[in-house]
């Protein structure tokens, strides 16, 4: 699987605290399950869930949500979609022990895309990334049917 290093590397990249102390960053993926289909060839999908742990924990909860967010925006975006559509969304935890230290909790759940093909009556599998955006579309100004204009739109250039 390849998502569990990637939000590995972009958080101790992005938060201070972590680049002298990346141990103080665990992440642990729970029971998953495979969804599968009868497909010309085994291809897969793996859904889990993934505990982030960051402990001790001294700092605000917006500094580690923040970059978090930038990377499940690239790698997981449909859980940043409406709240009723996301698959378990995020969820977070923040404990205080006796002595005093935090500990940080943040539970997601991940999907990850496999590619098995056969080469030569071999299998081979290969984890995918997350396909790219789409590029953005402009939106068409006028509409046309049997080589007639039947309506436009002004566009913003034209004031």
């Amino acid at each position: 699987m390849l998502k569990p290093t990637s939000l590995r590397e972009a958080l101790v990249a992005a938060l201070p605290a972590l680049h002298d102390n990346p141990e103080h960053l665990r992440l642990t993926t729970g029971s998953g399950r495979v969804v599968a289909t009868l497909a010309a060839s085994l291809s897969f999908e793996a859904h889990y869930p993934l505990t982030l742990t960051l402990a001790p924990f001294s700092g605000e909860l917006e500094a580690v949500i923040t970059p978090l967010l930038a990377w499940l925006r690239i790698n997981q975006p449909d859980i940043m979609s409406r709240a009723a559509e996301q698959p378990g969304g995020i969820g977070w935890q923040l404990t205080t022990a006796d002595d005093g230290s935090q500990r940080l909790e943040i539970q997601l759940t991940l999907s990850e895309r496999a590619i098995v093909s056969q080469q030569e009556g071999s299998l081979h599998t290969v984890w995918v990334p997350e396909p790219q955006e789409p590029a953005p579309v402009t939106r068409p100004v006028e509409l046309w049917m049997k080589d007639e204009l039947v309506s436009r739109q002004s566009s913003p250039d034209e004031g």
